[in-house]
């Protein structure tokens, strides 16, 4: 989603530049994770949507103000532009999801993950996040001798003691909460 909603400019950058060194590995629910999270987008820009015409409606009726009428067309401007943006997250996050799907081994849930994402609560206030975690830390177990990193910028529940210690017991020795710092991290490792 932070592709998509433009708060992580340089995860395009990564997925269009990957190295033929690096390997990619996504928790499939990720996917469906960020198609609800389009779905809440597209339910609160309705909302919005919604608020606007009900402002249009009341102020159309002023016909002598001259406020009014720029108000008028203002909301009117909003609207669209309210209607455009939905459309660009759209177009962002399918074309993220099928750059994923092209670049990344999408790991599969299996009856361990689902078990463990229900009984060990490494991240106890998000269930999905939790079952996330547990995906990666199956996978990595599949890549001992590999180099391996986790990105996500969700501080709060990933970059928690409990959770980094997790990941560096199955060989995820750095997490990164930005891109930029991934992709300069991945620079590093080039030059050496």
């Amino acid at each position: 989603m932070s592709i998509c909603t433009g708060r992580d400019p340089q995860a395009n950058t990564l997925l269009e530049n990957t190295l033929p060194s690096v390997q990619f590995a996504l928790p499939s629910i990720c996917v469906m994770e960020a198609l609800s999270a389009l779905e809440n987008e597209l339910k609160y820009r309705r909302r919005f949507e919604n608020e606007l015409n009900l402002q249009i409606s009341q102020v159309r009726r002023d016909q002598t103000s001259s406020h009014a009428q720029r108000l008028l067309l203002y909301l009117d401007q909003s609207r669209q532009e309210n209607r455009a943006l939905l459309s660009e997250i759209k177009r962002r996050l399918f074309q993220a999801i099928n750059q994923i799907s092209e670049k990344a081994e999408l790991i599969a849930l299996t009856p361990p993950m689902i078990q463990d994402g229900l009984t060990i609560p490494l991240i106890d206030r998000d269930y999905t996040d939790n079952l996330i975690l547990h995906c990666i830390l199956h996978q990595a177990h599949s890549y001992p001798t590999e180099t391996q990193v986790f990105l996500s910028s969700n501080e709060r529940d990933f970059g928690t003691p409990e959770v980094q210690s997790a990941l560096r017991n199955v060989g995820i020795t750095n997490y990164f909460s930005s891109t930029q710092v991934l992709l300069n991290w991945l620079q590093s490792q080039q030059s050496e």
